[in-house]
C-alpha cells in the first residue's frame, strides 16, 4: 500500500509538470489573443504604424503608403506618424507618406505646413505627392506650380512625366510640357518611354508637331515591343496622318509582334488611297496571320484605304463568310461599311451573315452595313 501511495504521488507530480509546461505555451489572457488577431479592425493600422517607426527601408516605405489606403480603419495616430515620415532619411518613405496624405484628404489638414515644407524636398516624387496632397486641401494652384515645374528637370524620366501630367492638372498649357515629354522619349528606362508615349497619346495633339512626330517615328524600331506598338498607336491616333511616318509604318508590318503589326495597319488605314501600295501586303497578312486582333485591324485598314475597291471588297467578303474568328468577321463587316462598295457578292454575303452568323455583334453590324448599302 505504501508503494502504491508513492507511485500515485509521483504520477500526480508528473501530470502537474506536464500541465505547467503546456500552459506556458498558451497566452495568459484573452487580451493577448486579441492583440494578434488579424480580424481586429485596428490590427493592420497598428502593424503599419509599428513598421513605419521600427521597420527597415522597404517596410517603412510600404507602411507609409498603406496608411493612406481607404480599406483600413485609421486611428488618430496616423496623420502625426505620416508627418514625421515626411522627414524620413529614405526618399521613398517621404514620397509614400506624402502620397498617403494626399489620399486621406481633408483629414490630413494638420499636415499642411509639413507638406508645404515637403515641396522643397530634393526627391521629385515626394514633391509631386506633397503638391497633390496640398491641392486636395484646396491650396491654390499658383502656390504649387513653381515646385512642380522644378521636377521637370528631375533625373528620373518617369518622374518628369508625372510632373508634366500634374502641371496639366494645375492648368499649365500642354505646349509648356511637351519638350519634357519629348526628352523622355529617348530615356534609357523603358517605363519612362512608355509613360511619355502614353501621355502624348492622351493629349490628342492636332496636328502633331514635327518635334514630337520625329522621335515617335524612331520608336517604331525600339527594342521594346510595347514601346513599338505604343508608337504605332500614337501615329494611328493622329487626326492628320503624318507623311513622314508612312514608310516606317509599312516597315512595321514585318515586325515580329502581332500587336505592332495590327497598330501599324490601323495607322496606315488613316492615309486612305495614298497608302494603296500596301494593300497586297495587308491582304497577305489577312490570309496568313494567326492573330484575330491583327486580322481585325487589317480589315479596318483595307476598308479605309479603299482602293482598289472591288479587290478589297471580295477579300473582305471571304473573311466575313469563312474566318473562324468573330473579331475578324466583325472587322470585315465594319470595313465593308467604310468601303461603301456593293455588288451581288457583297450584298449576298452581308444578308446571309446578318441572319446566320453565330455571333450577335457580327450579325448586327452586317445588318447595319447591308441596310446602309441599300439592302432591304
Amino acid at each position: 500500500m505504501r508503494l502504491n501511495l508513492i507511485l500515485s504521488v509521483r504520477t500526480s507530480m508528473v501530470i502537474m509538470v506536464i500541465t505547467t509546461m503546456l500552459l506556458s505555451c498558451v497566452p495568459t489572457s484573452s487580451r493577448q489573443v486579441k492583440s494578434v488577431n488579424s480580424k481586429d479592425p485596428y490590427y493592420q493600422i497598428n502593424k503599419y504604424l509599428n513598421n513605419l517607426k521600427q521597420g527597415d527601408n522597404t517596410q517603412r516605405a510600404k507602411a507609409a503608403w498603406q496608411l493612406g489606403e481607404s480599406n483600413i480603419k485609421r486611428t488618430p495616430e496616423v496623420v502625426p506618424a505620416l508627418i514625421n515620415a515626411l522627414k524620413d532619411p529614405y526618399p521613398s518613405v517621404r514620397a509614400n507618406a506624402a502620397g498617403a496624405l494626399s489620399r486621406i484628404g481633408e483629414e490630413a489638414r494638420p499636415a499642411e505646413s509639413a507638406l508645404k515644407d515637403a515641396l522643397k524636398d530634393p526627391y521629385g516624387a515626394a514633391v509631386l505627392n506633397a503638391a497633390r496632397a496640398l491641392r486636395n486641401l484646396k491650396v491654390p494652384n499658383k502656390e504649387l506650380t513653381p515646385a512642380v515645374r522644378k521636377v521637370l528637370n528631375d533625373k528620373k524620366g518617369t518622374t518628369r512625366v508625372k510632373a508634366a501630367e500634374l502641371l496639366q492638372t494645375l492648368g499649365i498649357p500642354k505646349q509648356e510640357v511637351i519638350p519634357t515629354l519629348v526628352s523622355v522619349l529617348s530615356d534609357p528606362e523603358v517605363q519612362a518611354r512608355k509613360d511619355s508615349l502614353y501621355f502624348l497619346t492622351m493629349m490628342r495633339l492636332k496636328p502633331v508637331p514635327k518635334k514630337v512626330a520625329t522621335p515617335v517615328i524612331g520608336l517604331l524600331k525600339d527594342s521594346n515591343e510595347e514601346v513599338r506598338w505604343q508608337a504605332a498607336q500614337f501615329l494611328g491616333n493622329s487626326y492628320i496622318p503624318i507623311p513622314e511616318a508612312k514608310d516606317s509604318l509599312i516597315d512595321s508590318l514585318d515586325d515580329p509582334s502581332n500587336t505592332v503589326i495590327g497598330n501599324a495597319a490601323r495607322a496606315l488605314g488613316g492615309y486612305g488611297k495614298s497608302a494603296k501600295q500596301v494593300v497586297p501586303k495587308l491582304i497577305d497578312i489577312l490570309k496568313t496571320n494567326p492573330d484575330e486582333s491583327t486580322r481585325e485591324n487589317v480589315c479596318g485598314a483595307l476598308g479605309r484605304i479603299g482602293a482598289p475597291k472591288e479587290k478589297i471588297a471580295h477579300v473582305l467578303v471571304e473573311v466575313l463568310l469563312s474566318d473562324p474568328s468573330s473579331r475578324a468577321r466583325y472587322g470585315a463587316a465594319t470595313a465593308l461599311r467604310d468601303l461603301k462598295y456593293k455588288d451581288k457578292a457583297v450584298m449576298g454575303a452581308l444578308k446571309k451573315v446578318s441572319i446566320q452568323d453565330t455571333d450577335t455583334s457580327v450579325r448586327t453590324v452586317s445588318s447595319i452595313t447591308y441596310k446602309q448599302l441599300g439592302g432591304k
